[in-house]
């Protein structure tokens, strides 16, 4: 502030901000830009750990995946085969049918003759 002839004069508060070394002030501004920096990196690393962790559920869940596909391939052929089976045994009970009815037939003709 300046009085009416000009010169400076000096509230309690700008006397005490003119006190107050510099290198007290940017010791505080350091401490609190380091103090952020310590919360960032404690919150960087905390996301680091749960990176790390959710690839290691991702990666364990391809295995799971992949695991499950080669039991699904696995049980696809084995359907398959006992598709196949079941076709010749299907065959082979109509064959059998078919010669129990001709069996059947010849031994009524006998019985009749």
């Amino acid at each position: 502030m300046t009085n009416i002839s000009g010169s400076r004069t000096q509230t309690a508060a700008s006397n005490h901000v003119d006190r107050v070394p510099h290198y007290l002030l940017l010791k505080k501004l350091v401490q609190s830009r380091d103090n952020v920096s310590d919360d960032l990196q404690s919150q960087l690393d905390i996301l680091q750990e749960r990176l790390f962790s959710k690839q290691q559920e991702f990666e364990e869940a391809l295995a799971t995946i992949a695991s499950r596909n080669s039991e699904n391939s696995d049980l696809q052929h084995q359907l398959i085969d006992l598709e196949k089976k079941l076709a010749k045994q299907e065959s082979v009970s109509r064959r059998l049918q078919m010669e129990i009815e001709d069996t059947s037939g010849l031994i009524k003709k006998l019985k009749l003759s």
